[in-house]
């Protein structure tokens, strides 16, 4: 019930938005739902096998709201080495965000979605207006809408990945977490 047109979540996989006249929210999905359902099931089986095969790989406590994605805590740099090895080997694509390892199936992430949504909910030509988004995070899995925004913000916990990024965010905030987009809210307020 944000005040928002969207939000975007599973890494991309679907995006949802409360319809104020309808009293309902309206669910996009990456895939056709017969589509999704399938690649679902196969996460499914796919967690219980890296759960078996994996002592310590432990499915994320949010699991069972997911519909899209495959979440692990990420807690342990070898355990979530291995666990994306597994993935990868079934076929999935992966990444990583700063509490858990992700797996899916499918061509999305999160500037795959945010294209389709800004083309078809806000009739927004993205490739246009990059320049006037900003888009903030905090891990890998970002690492796309960091390279496509020319206007991208980190929060100072993404300084752990920095290695890991081929297109880190163009600026870093002080603060971690929460208090890093706080940060991000009062430059804006600053500036209007």
């Amino acid at each position: 019930m944000w005040p928002v047109t969207a939000v975007i979540g599973e890494n991309g996989g679907l995006c949802f938005r409360y319809d104020t006249a309808a009293g309902a929210t309206q669910r996009c999905y990456w895939a056709e739902e017969k589509t999704t359902k399938h690649q679902f099931a196969r996460l499914t089986a796919l967690g219980a096998e890296i759960v078996s095969a994996l002592p310590g790989a432990e499915i994320s406590h949010d699991q069972r709201y997911r519909e899209t994605t495959l979440a692990f805590r990420n807690d342990d740099p070898i355990a979530s080495e291995r666990i994306v090895a597994h993935l990868v080997a079934a076929g999935a694509r992966t990444t990583q965000n700063s509490i858990w390892v992700l797996g899916w199936f499918g061509g999305f992430d999160k500037l795959a979605m945010t294209r389709r949504i800004l083309a078809e909910w806000v009739a927004t030509d993205i490739e246009r207006d990059a320049e006037s988004c900003l888009y903030v995070g905090d891990s890998p899995n970002d690492e796309p809408m960091f390279g496509f925004f020319g206007n991208s913000v980190g929060v100072a916990g993404v300084r752990d990945y920095l290695g890991r990024l081929a297109t880190p965010p163009k600026w870093i905030t002080q603060g971690g977490g929460g208090l890093g987009f706080v940060e991000v809210a009062e430059a804006l307020l600053r500036a209007l």
